[in-house]
């Protein structure tokens, strides 16, 4: 039976509802006898979840074996039967990167793009080959600015080696669809070479004369720390990282927008949400505040964050009428606002509580937080 706490109110004259999954009784006050039978009652309670629940209980399952097996896989490396072997070979590889990659890649790396025929940019990276040769990028940032001073989308990759032996593993590709108005560059990665100890950097740097000069922002990179200056506005952005953290805590506006991270931390502001932001980690925290949500359609505005392990922070305005959810299998969850009596809860049951939060019950507008092992705290303001 989940337990409820009501919290001292804060200067902020906010309360909080926090529940947390019950332990089985093992202090010391229990009597021998009575912990079997405490057991047992646990047990039949579990028993009859599974029995009511078997599809969600399956679905968990799956979810907990897929981000497992993510986060035992390195970036890059063919995972062996072993995950000692898997972290000896990352480790042997990364004793190799001591000094920083100096030798540049002699093709071409600056691209200048018409944000009038083109205002979609992608920039992806993608790895041909057989993984276990696999080129350990280290290091790496990518910094999204604006500057007036230029008329037209500008885009520098810094790619860099410590041998000038991999320059043909490498190859950037440019990928135009005019029709589409989306403009891709593609950096790709040979690994059917010997390159097994080699290793490289990939720094990127995307200015945009106006804040809104891009509708969209699509970015999928290996082992980088993404960075989003203040005020750039999209109708969509998405990004995807292996290992890095995202950065956009000086706020941004988009459209939509989803993040996918295997290891590292989003720490990120949207000042102005119109459609859906989906997130999803296998290990690291999240951090992010919406401030104004305006919903574009009648369909409503769903806001989801997934997590296996770490914390799982959201804020909301407070003026956002939506159902809410929040699951963790290990980890307590906390819903808190400056306007308590909007707070609404509906039900709970094992690892889940719902409810809705304003006036409506009846809205379409919906906010998911889960999290395997960790804390969840939703919080409108």
């Amino acid at each position: 039976m989940n337990t409820e706490q009501r919290e001292l109110p804060s200067k902020y004259n906010s309360i909080s509802l926090v529940e947390k999954e019950p332990l089985l009784p093992l202090n010391g006050h229990y009597e021998l006898q009575q912990q079997p039978n405490a057991l047992l009652r646990n047990l039949m309670k579990v028993k009859d979840w599974l029995k009511t629940n078997t599809v969600q209980a399956i679905l968990y399952a799956f979810f907990i074996y897929g981000l497992y097996t993510l986060i035992q896989r390195p970036y890059g490396i063919n995972t062996p039967h072993s995950n000692d072997a898997v972290m000896a070979l990352y480790e042997q590889q990364v004793s190799r990167c001591v000094e920083k990659p100096s030798i540049p890649y002699e093709g071409a790396s600056q691209f200048k793009i018409d944000q009038a025929i083109f205002p979609r940019l992608s920039i992806m990276q993608k790895i041909h080959g057989k993984v276990s040769k696999s080129i350990l990028f280290v290091g790496g940032e990518t910094k999204v600015l604006e500057d007036k001073d230029i008329d037209q989308v500008d885009v520098k990759i810094d790619l860099k080696f410590d041998s000038d032996n991999v320059q043909d593993a490498f190859w950037i590709e440019e990928v135009k669809d005019e029709e589409g108005e989306s403009y891709s560059l593609i950096i790709h990665t040979n690994q059917d070479y010997d390159n097994s100890n080699a290793c490289a950097s990939l720094n990127i740097v995307i200015r945009v004369p106006d804040a809104a000069a891009l509708k969209s922002l699509n970015l999928g990179l290996a082992n980088n720390q993404v960075t989003i200056a203040q005020g750039l506005a999209f109708d969509e952005f998405h990004a995807s990282l292996a290992n890095g953290n995202i950065d956009f805590s000086d706020g941004i506006s988009t459209g939509s927008g989803s993040i996918s991270l295997a290891n590292g931390n989003i720490d990120g502001v949207v000042n102005i949400l119109k459609n859906n932001f989906i997130v999803s980690m296998a290990n690291g925290n999240t951090k992010i505040a919406i401030k104004k949500i305006t919903p574009d359609n009648e369909d409503g505005v769903t806001i989801k964050t997934s997590l296996a392990n770490g914390h799982n922070n959201l804020e909301l305005p407070s003026d956002f009428n939506s159902n809410f959810e929040l699951k963790s299998i290990a980890g307590k969850r906390m819903i808190s606002s400056t306007f308590p009596e909007k707070i609404h809860r509906k039900g709970s049951s094992w690892g889940s509580t719902k409810g809705y939060y304003g006036n409506n019950e009846r809205t379409a507008n919906n906010v998911i937080i889960s999290t395997v092992r960790g804390k969840i705290h939703l919080n409108y303001v």
